[in-house]
């Protein structure tokens, strides 16, 4: 039996119309389908209410775009929290507000000085190039406040804090 060269065409017509489409949908559900979350943790905070050194950070899951250290430069500071931009040292940022609250201060002396009180931190994570995830991050970062001979305000973080 010999097929008509018109059947092969429509044959052939469908076959490549359906794996088009085949492509299309699975490039679609592959383009359409969420990374999972950036995060990463910092297991240092050192510095005063404007500029924070962040180190010991790393991923926690994805790729975020951060290196092991950057520094945190608050774009605006209340009581009760504010925001602050972090600038990792491979040139990549990190936006984030954090919200403060107060706690029972347990915190150790550090140079000889006695804490004037400990902070709870919160971390939202609101934009960037450093690819960390939207949104709230799990975790909050105890942070002990001092104050040195001339009065000026240093922050010391304990634990880690996941951004």
């Amino acid at each position: 039996m010999t097929r008509s060269p018109k059947l092969w065409v429509a044959i052939m017509a469908a076959s490549i119309v359906a794996m088009a489409g085949l492509s299309v949908m699975l490039n679609g559900v592959a383009a359409g389908a969420k990374a999972g979350p950036q995060t990463a943790a910092c297991t240092g905070l050192l510095g005063g209410p404007s500029a924070d050194v962040l180190t010991g950070c790393s991923a926690t899951a994805g790729t975020p775009r951060i290196t092991s250290s950057g520094m945190s430069v608050a774009t605006s500071v209340t009581p009760s929290g504010g925001a602050a931009t972090v600038y990792w040292t491979n040139k990549k940022f990190t936006t984030v507000t954090f919200a403060a609250s107060s706690m029972t201060n347990t915190c150790p002396s550090y140079l000889n000085s006695s804490a004037l009180e400990e902070e709870q931190y919160s971390v939202t994570v609101t934009g960037g190039n450093a690819k960390l995830t939207i949104g709230p991050v799990s975790g909050f970062w105890d942070v002990c406040v001092y104050a040195d001979a001339s009065g000026h305000i240093l922050l010391v973080g304990l634990g880690s804090e996941n951004i």
